[in-house]
């Protein structure tokens, strides 16, 4: 009969009896699947019935098959089991806990998912083989039809690594964030490609699973709507569906464009906003002492910005819009006023009239006092 330890939350896993196997062993989690109630599924939290697969399975594996072992207690509805394996070759394991799931099935009425780090291990080393099958639990979804999982299968070469490009993906992020659409799809067209095609576990799922949560984590950092972005149908269900490249390629490169499309329509309307605020601010103060550096304070934005929303806009730089604003107000004072010129000048903001005249003329093509004889026939200029 195998012996029961307590695995600690640190996964400290060196006190162990001198007598129980110490190499050649194979580290196996069962977890035991959800049980199904009337408002939904909870996990099953039963000690009686753990303690119950527990004796079941050290017992299977001891007394039908004649390979040592002991387990460890984990969590309420997980089990982790060390295997003397040198008897055991993968194939031959993978059917025996096939056996178990169904002895199980039938005596307990309970299923189980098991997670096989099935690269030899000994007590020294068998905290990394626990974090392996661990870490591959955190996939489960991914692997929804299938209920034994091997590390081996997502292992490249001797060395435990995922195939989702991770380096890739912030250059994906950045080029999205830029509105670099064809950037981004191409990039992820790459990222797509990389998949091997030789791997069982259904690395497409995993994939899929990795590239959602990276467009989730964007979508949130960038304050958008998940409902605007995938719409109303958005599940799981939907993501699991995804299994062949064609329809990944489909699916996340009309994300890609979505994103985009409504990154860009956000940014026009805050444009918008920003230019109707520079607009007003310099409205109100285009008669003093006004500069860009002035109104960036004002309304929080870099003065670079601020000339691109008014390019975009008008056409023109904050130096030329300002100085459009003050003439065209010079304008309407000769139009309406029997003021002199060098008064217009220092009320509409210019620091002379000599500047004020230069502009004027730059702007309308003549000088003040000829602007205004078509208005004022006996105005006589006067700077």
């Amino acid at each position: 009969m195998g012996r029961l330890f307590k695995l600690g939350g640190n996964h400290d896993l060196r006190l162990f009896a001198m007598d129980i196997p110490r190499r050649n062993l194979t580290l196996m989690l069962l977890e035991l699947d959800a049980e199904h109630e009337r408002d939904g599924y909870k996990a099953r939290n039963d000690s009686l019935l753990l303690y119950s697969v527990l004796e079941a399975t050290t017992n299977y594996f001891g007394n039908r098959h004649g390979i040592g072992s002991f387990s460890l207690v984990n969590h309420s509805n997980q089990i982790v089991v060390a295997l003397e394996s040198k008897a055991a070759k993968t194939g031959e394991l993978v059917a025996k806990i096939r056996e178990l799931q169904q002895l199980l099935l039938n005596s307990l009425q309970v299923s189980f998912t098991a997670i096989v780090s099935d690269e030899p291990t000994d007590l020294l080393n068998m905290a990394r083989n626990y974090r392996e099958v661990r870490e591959l639990l955190k996939y489960k979804i991914l692997y929804s039809r299938t209920d034994i999982m091997l590390t081996s299968d997502i292992r490249s070469g001797d060395k435990t690594s995922y195939s989702y490009p991770y380096d890739q993906e912030e250059l994906l992020k950045n080029n999205i964030r830029a509105c670099k659409k064809d950037d981004a799809i191409a990039l992820f067209l790459e990222m797509l490609g990389g998949i091997s095609k030789e791997r069982r576990y259904q690395n497409m799922y995993q994939f899929v699973f990795h590239l959602n949560s990276t467009f989730m984590a964007l979508i949130n950092e960038l304050g958008l709507s998940v409902d605007e972005i995938y719409g109303e149908e958005y599940s799981i269900d939907r993501l699991s569906n995804l299994n062949n490249k064609e329809r990944v390629e489909i699916f996340f490169a009309g994300l890609i464009q979505t994103i985009v499309d409504v990154i860009e329509a956000n940014k026009a309307t805050r444009a918008n906003k920003y230019y109707q605020r520079i607009m007003a601010c310099i409205k109100d103060h285009y008669m003093k002492d006004i500069t860009l550096e002035s109104v960036s304070a004002q309304v929080n934005l870099s003065p670079t910005y601020i000339n691109q929303i008014l390019k975009a806009h008008t056409g023109t730089t904050f130096v030329q819009l300002l100085n459009n604003t003050r003439i065209e107000r010079a304008c309407t004072m000769l139009q309406e006023e029997d003021v002199k010129i060098k008064d217009i000048a220092q009320w509409v903001g210019f620091s002379s009239s000599k500047y004020f005249i230069k502009i004027f003329k730059e702007i309308k093509g003549i000088t003040p006092g000829k602007y205004v004889k078509g208005y004022h026939i006996d105005w006589i200029e006067n700077p």
